[in-house]
């Protein structure tokens, strides 16, 4: 049976003893509803055995305590501080950063960026999870063969130079010989091949990646200033929001969403230890390949369609040529289309994902569409239309809608826009987080999951002082 945690107002009464510097006693400066005193509490008990692992036995002992360090890095984050020398001045200046360090000497800008990049960078995931399963304790949470070709090709060459004594000339008016022509052309595409190489690999399936970051990829930003569709290098960023607490945290290099959605829901399961009976999210996540995952997982799909705004426009309404306006005989498995004539199924195809997801699409044809008065408006084919249709994903598609429709379906997708768009508000805007300050995709993990801790903390802090303990979900407001 799970032993849920009981939190008051008054977090002094988590009694944690502090040894402080005298003559200063700032033990009875910082309020006893402070966040920072929750915000110690809540880290001080979490197993940091993989960030002590980071340091080396045989190096002397560091400066600040690394769980000071943590905690401080984290309100840092939480107060919308993010440079290592901002965090050094009000280590020295904040009495809530003087408070956590308890005595020990405030670190300059150095050790706190070499204790972001460096040793947090491998320990900083497994705390954020642990802060994570600690909510849900307390029931706050409801392989190129091109390249060899080419080096087998130069070294032919290079064996028959040595065999017939080929004499290697250089500089102006020099005659090379054959052998030498070829030996340098074959040299040179070995060195282009090379550097295709690597860029290929960089791409890691993507189609682009910014130099300066290869991690990042180039998108469309929100924020676009100029006006001309600008590309930026940037990540993805995906969050989980239960109960207004950010569950689950992580960077992808996909500017679509769809691909994203069974990753980070088996990381949430791994890390978080448990499977969410059911997923909310929006229209860009949708695919039969999600559909397929979640109903194996056994998991309840509330997933807007992506013509479900479309459905609702009269134009859609009146265009002959979608199937959604046309009628259909399950019986014969045909298609009336707008002119009374039968769109019959001709053949199957199969098709792969990016994933490798396999799925199979219907080809519907038109019994004939040569005079048709209707054709202009129904299709640019120049022979008969033909209709391409997933019925797996059609069938999963509807369960999803009949399934946003429900009363619980409506709560959710309202809960959905409050708490997570509301999360990455709050991060955005009122936290001022507007772009990463490091770069790679293991360093931007490491920000952004510094971002959500500090967030989840100052959640439980207002939840605690505004008496919301134990609340999940707002309640959908009664029209009258």
């Amino acid at each position: 049976m799970t032993k849920y945690i009981k939190y008051h107002k008054n977090y002094t009464e988590f009694g944690e003893p502090y040894q402080l510097v005298l003559p200063l006693n700032l033990e009875g400066l910082v309020p006893n509803d402070d966040s920072v005193r929750l915000l110690s509490h809540e880290l001080e008990d979490l197993n940091y055995s993989l960030l002590y692992q980071a340091y080396s036995a045989k190096s002397r002992n560091p400066a600040v305590d690394p769980k000071t360090m943590f905690k401080i890095l984290t309100y840092a984050y939480s107060q919308n501080i993010y440079s290592s020398r901002k965090i050094e001045t009000t280590c020295k200046r904040d009495i809530n950063f003087m408070w956590l360090l308890a005595g020990q000497k405030a670190p300059d800008h150095s050790t706190i960026a070499r204790f972001r990049t460096g040793f947090l960078a491998d320990a900083c995931e497994d705390l954020f999870y642990q802060m994570v399963r600690r909510l849900e304790q307390m029931n706050e949470l409801s392989k190129e063969t091109r390249t060899h070709d080419i080096q087998k090709i130069c070294c032919f060459i290079e064996q028959v130079c040595e065999e017939q004594h080929t004499v290697f000339v250089h500089g102006r008016g020099k005659r090379k010989s054959r052998n030498q022509k070829y030996l340098e052309l074959f040299r040179r595409f070995l060195e282009r091949q090379t550097v295709y190489d690597w860029h290929t690999a960089s791409f890691q399936g993507r189609n682009n990646y910014c130099k300066t970051d290869p991690d990042a990829t180039f998108m469309h930003m929100k924020d676009d200033h100029m006006r001309n569709a600008q590309l930026k290098p940037g990540y993805n960023v995906q969050i989980g929001v239960d109960s207004e607490y950010i569950v689950a945290a992580d960077i992808f290099q996909d500017r679509n969403d769809v691909w994203t959605l069974i990753p980070f829901l088996e990381t949430i399961e791994k890390k978080v230890g448990f499977r969410y009976p059911s997923v909310t999210a929006d229209s860009g996540y949708e695919s039969e390949e999600a559909y397929t995952y979640l109903r194996e997982q056994k998991q309840k799909p509330y997933i807007k369609p992506q013509t479900y705004e479309k459905w609702k426009k009269r134009s859609f309404k009146q265009d002959i040529s979608k199937r959604e306006n046309m009628g259909y005989d399950e019986i014969t498995d045909t298609y009336i289309c707008h002119a009374g004539k039968e769109l019959k199924p001709l053949f199957i195809k199969k098709q792969k994902s990016k994933s490798g997801y396999e799925s199979e699409v219907t080809v519907y044809e038109c019994e004939d569409c040569t005079s048709c008065p209707h054709k202009e408006r129904c299709t640019r084919a120049k022979g008969n239309k033909r209709l391409y249709i997933s019925k797996s994903f059609l069938e999963k598609r509807q369960e999803s809608y009949e399934n946003i429709l429900s009363e619980k379906g409506i709560l959710y997708r309202m809960n959905h826009s409050i708490q997570v768009e509301g999360a990455f508000g709050v991060l955005k805007n009122d936290y001022e987080f507007q772009r990463f300050l490091l770069r790679g995709k293991t360093k931007v993990k490491l920000e952004i999951l510094l971002l959500c801790m500090g967030y989840n903390l100052n959640k439980l802090h207002a939840k605690i002082q505004n008496e919301r303990t134990g609340s999940h979900l707002f309640p959908v407001k009664e029209t009258a």
